[in-house]
């Protein structure tokens, strides 16, 4: 077992503390040919840009608390940076709708006076972002099981009333302007995405020796409904 090179600790609301380690991996290259090895430099390249969309989807707010905690990371100094380096460490790493367990928000061991302190000097726009998140950075919050892959407000008579539609690859659920749930193709919205993340995952798929299925595209929580569950089986294709 490698020895951890850092351990961050972290902690959830009626939890004890517990402490993430960093391992650094040096997996044997012994025996792969060239290709292999740009395989595995094409694949951690896919998973860079895969992470950032894991975390988007946790909760609505994870975006914008991330910039949040940048801004304060950039006010801050001595151990209170170290703490807040530390918080983001783990909203980095826990980056799923459903990967942190206890499905719990991590909280941040800073006082919210200090918080306030800190967005005070970085201006007004920072302290209106800290007010709007600091449930989140403060107290215990269990996200939605629909984390922010549909309306926080969409109930389960309006989910089943959209059909095998709401269960189409690459489709979101939304509310239109009147209020009404309904169901758009995110291809051309993710395209760019899309794009990018083939061109990654393509070189792999085709280098090979066994090369598999190819990319897939699955932008569905699997825990809210029986039906997304099955969702989740189906096969997908790159958008």
């Amino acid at each position: 077992m490698p020895t951890p090179t850092r351990l961050i600790p972290y902690r959830q609301d009626g939890e004890p503390p517990r402490q993430a380690a960093v391992v650094r991996v040096e997996p044997s290259l012994e025996g792969m040919s060239d290709d292999d090895v740009q395989v595995l430099g094409h694949l951690i390249e896919a998973a860079d840009r895969m992470n950032p969309i894991f975390r988007h989807q946790c909760e609505a707010r994870t975006a914008s608390l991330q910039r949040l905690v940048l801004e304060l990371i950039e006010a801050a100094e001595g151990p209170a940076r170290q703490v807040l380096e530390d918080y983001r460490a783990i909203l980095e790493l826990q980056n799923g709708p459903h990967s942190s367990i206890p499905a719990k928000n991590h909280l941040l061991d800073l006082p919210a006076e200090d918080l306030r302190r800190l967005a005070h000097f970085k201006g007004p726009r920072t302290e209106q972002a800290l007010q709007a998140h600091l449930d989140l950075l403060t107290r215990g919050v269990t996200p939605l099981d629909k984390a922010n892959l549909y309306p926080e407000d969409l109930t389960d008579a309006e989910f089943e009333a959209l059909g095998n539609d709401c269960l189409r690859v690459n489709s979101s659920v939304v509310r239109d302007s009147a209020g009404a749930p309904h169901v758009v193709l995110k291809k051309p919205a993710i395209a760019p995405l899309c794009f990018r993340y083939w061109n990654t995952c393509a070189p792999p798929a085709t280098m090979s020796a066994t090369p598999a299925s190819g990319c897939t595209w699955t932008p569905r929580s699997p825990s809210w409904r029986a039906a997304a569950k099955k969702h989740a089986a189906l096969p997908t294709t790159p958008g």
